[in-house]
């Protein structure tokens, strides 16, 4: 925003106001210029107990959940993924951690992809 003023010569040169204070509820915060993250939009309203809307809602969120929990391994799966990197990891002499390489990863992906599939 500019606003024009005098400068006492005759002619008019822009002059930028100060900086306005960040609305309440804005997302952003007065000492930082990182927007803070806005609250998760809250529904307007719940569909009554047993309509139609109701038991379409039920049922999406069922269909969603489903289709998670399809992507998602399971312990087992896990268990057998962590079992195969362990045994294949390099142990370093100097600080003790646990190494692998990129190709050893991708080898190990490969041989888990048989008995776990796609999630792997």
């Amino acid at each position: 925003m500019y606003n024009v003023s005098s400068d006492g010569k005759g002619g008019a040169r822009p002059r930028r106001s100060p900086p306005r204070p960040p609305c309440p509820g804005s997302g952003i915060s007065a000492g930082t210029s990182d927007p803070a993250p806005a609250p998760a939009p809250r529904p307007l309203w719940k569909p009554e107990e047993g309509s139609i809307s109701h038991r379409v809602q039920r049922l999406a969120k069922h269909r969603f959940m489903k289709k998670q929990s399809v992507l998602l391994l399971n312990a087992d799966d896990l268990d057998a993924i962590w079992v195969r990197l362990r045994e294949n990891c390099v142990i370093d002499d100097s600080t003790g951690d646990e190494k692998m390489n990129y190709e050893d990863f991708c080898q190990i992906a490969s041989i888990c992809m048989e008995p776990i599939g796609p999630k792997c």
